[in-house]
């Protein structure tokens, strides 16, 4: 299989991820992929811009964040190389299967349709909101003016919307969750292909040790 058609296997994986830990895969897709452990001067953004909740990590992650997302980069890697390896016939079960998880989930559109729009308004309100206390922040270091205020209200603000928009994402996984026909096909992938199902649910637990992590940080 080509590397173009893996990349989509990897896709449908990772748009599931998603969906399992509320849209977080974000973090891994912002930092994990070669944006962790650089400080940005101004606070904030070390990752995943538009609206991606990259937005709301540390500038200087602490070591349990730096820890979870070096964890994270390897696992996701590990999924990576576990779909990689798939015989080309299981790579076909992958697909169909990929296949009917997204049905199922399309299906929900119209139970989705609320609980999506409010997740677009928090995140374009709260990109806004941290993207005028980051300005501030350089515009501190351009004047040579002290930061410490405008730290600490980057710090509030990335806070309150990491917890809005994880709140707003847990609803549209409740949702997800609570669906017979979108649990049968994630069943029947794990009967198919436990080796992937393994990866990926070992993915999902570090995605949800690494917001968790996010949060202690910044509410400390």
């Amino acid at each position: 299989m080509s590397g173009s058609n893996e990349r989509v296997l990897m896709d449908g994986l990772e748009s599931r991820l998603l969906l399992h830990h509320g849209g977080f895969d974000a973090l891994a897709g912002g930092l994990g992929g070669g944006g962790h452990g650089h400080h940005h001067h101004g606070g904030g953004g070390c990752g995943g811009g538009g609206g991606g909740v990259g937005i709301f990590l540390p500038a200087s992650p602490n070591a349990a964040v730096q820890a979870d997302l070096d964890t994270l980069k390897a696992d996701r890697q590990a999924l990576h190389d576990a779909v990689k390896a798939l015989s080309t016939a299981d790579k076909t079960t992958l697909r169909t299967d990929q296949k009917a998880i997204r049905t199922a989930i399309k299906a929900l559109s119209s139970q989705l349709t609320t609980v999506r729009s409010t997740l677009e308004a928090d995140e374009a309100s709260w990109e806004k909101t941290i993207r005028v206390d980051q300005r501030a922040i350089r515009t501190d270091a351009k004047n040579g003016t002290d930061d410490t205020a405008d730290q600490a209200k980057l710090k509030t603000d990335q806070a309150a919307g990491l917890t809005a928009i994880a709140a707003d994402k847990a609803a549209i996984k409740a949702i997800v969750d609570a669906d017979a026909t979108v649990t049968a096909a994630r069943a029947t992938l794990a009967s198919d292909l436990p080796t992937i199902a393994a990866a990926e649910a070992k993915v999902q637990s570090d995605l949800a040790t690494l917001v968790t992590d996010v949060e202690a940080q910044l509410n400390s």
